[in-house]
């Protein structure tokens, strides 16, 4: 079974319910509609919970909108990081 990994923060908001969705880039793990993964502590390395995907979007970064950041809780957290990583890019 695959795994991802979340800080624990993260961890917490996926348990609550808070945080629905995840991006990841440069997906080495052929993440696909209907597969089952562990969600994993990143620090712990605990599995806190099973969970299946139930719909993926592979998106350019430049095309990404405020939809995009819905199910993350953390937005402006998330947005900053984005910003950050478009202008690394851009930069390069």
């Amino acid at each position: 079974m695959k795994i991802l990994k979340f800080k624990p923060h993260l961890c917490d908001m996926i348990l609550s319910g808070d945080k629905t969705t995840t991006w990841r880039l440069f997906d080495d793990k052929d993440l696909r509609v209907g597969d089952l993964f562990f969600c994993r502590n990143k620090e712990t390395l605990e599995d806190i919970c099973k969970a299946k995907i139930t719909s993926c979007t592979e998106k350019e970064l430049g095309k990404v909108t405020d939809d995009d950041y819905e199910g993350h809780g953390g937005i402006r957290v998330l947005k900053t990081c984005l910003r950050t990583l478009k202008a690394t890019m851009v930069t390069k």
